[in-house]
């Protein structure tokens, strides 16, 4: 996961040694076992993930874990939520790549500079 998270990827600071999961995420999932709990602990966490990626150069929150799927993290925000479904690290890191390139599209300003 080292690759990814060079990258820009952040899922947390407190990584499970033998999982690689935030320990965080592996908490919610183990004691919310209902979905409304779920997702409204999972909403906090990604308040979380939000404010310390702003510290990582290019740093973007993402939801790693296989018991939380994409609806579950569309429910638990607002914010754009791009699922990666990938084979290894590198088809990983080149999906990543591409999500994080668009949503800096997105939220890129123009201060009346020429493009």
């Amino acid at each position: 996961m080292d690759g990814v998270r060079t990258a820009g990827w952040h899922s947390g600071f407190n990584p499970d040694a033998q999982s690689g999961y935030d320990k965080g995420i592996v908490q919610i999932c183990s004691e919310c076992l209902n979905l409304e709990a779920r997702v409204k602990r999972l909403a906090g966490f990604i308040s979380i993930l939000q404010r310390e990626a702003l510290g990582i150069h290019q740093g973007v929150p993402v939801i790693w874990h296989p018991q939380i799927d994409v609806q579950t993290t569309r429910a638990a925000t607002r914010e754009q939520v791009v699922e990666i479904s990938a084979k290894d690290i590198r088809d990983a890191l080149d999906q990543f790549e591409d999500a994080k390139q668009a949503l800096f599209e997105r939220y890129k300003f123009n201060f009346g500079f020429p493009k």
